[in-house]
């Protein structure tokens, strides 16, 4: 997947049009919660379906700056992200994993916290 990006945008005017492209959205998904980690260049995001059985899982929005502006590129953790820096909340809120890139990952993203809690 690449990069999405604009000369005249900030981080939080992304922010504000992804969030409103969930409430628009025709994909049948909502936020539940959201919360910015890295200095705010990691956007963790908690997103539920809305048709059939609910599900939760954790989408990360990573953001780079791109000459004037800004970017970011959007990463399900079914994907298996490389960053493991989610809240624990957004992670104690999702449903079961969906494949094991997901369950993966959520134990990738405890260790961290856990590798913190002993420093």
């Amino acid at each position: 997947m690449g990069w999405v990006s604009s000369q005249s945008k900030t981080i939080a005017s992304w922010k504000k049009e992804i969030l409103q492209g969930y409430e628009n959205s025709t994909a049948s998904c909502r936020v539940v919660e959201h919360k910015s980690t890295c200095y705010g260049r990691h956007w963790w995001v908690l997103v539920e379906t809305t048709k059939g059985d609910p599900l939760r899982f954790v989408v990360l929005y990573l953001f780079e700056k791109f000459g004037e502006g800004w970017g970011y590129k959007d990463v399900s953790e079914d994907m298996g992200p490389y960053y493991h820096d989610c809240p624990l909340s957004l992670v104690a809120k999702a449903t079961e994993p969906q494949n094991e890139w997901s369950a993966a990952w959520r134990e990738r993203v405890k260790n961290h916290h856990a590798a913190l809690k002993r420093i």
